[in-house]
């Protein structure tokens, strides 16, 4: 899971390195805005997952990592 997580992260700031150099036409700029997307929503969904781990482990209540 944390290699998944790992290359979509990668992925996203290769996308994001391509984009921003201008190089690249409209139709491939849409096609990576929209891999770059679907990436985005991965994470958010990896990361609402471990949210939610955190909060099973602390008896459903999600403390600040200063309280900790």
């Amino acid at each position: 899971m944390k290699r998944e997580r790992q290359f979509a992260f990668d992925e996203l700031q290769n996308i994001q390195n391509k984009i921003d150099s201008g190089d690249l036409s409209l139709e491939d700029s849409v096609k990576l805005y929209k891999r770059g997307s679907y990436l985005i929503k991965f994470c958010e969904e990896k990361l609402k997952s471990v949210e939610q781990e955190i909060k099973i482990l602390q008896k459903n209540t999600l403390k600040d990592f200063k309280q900790i």
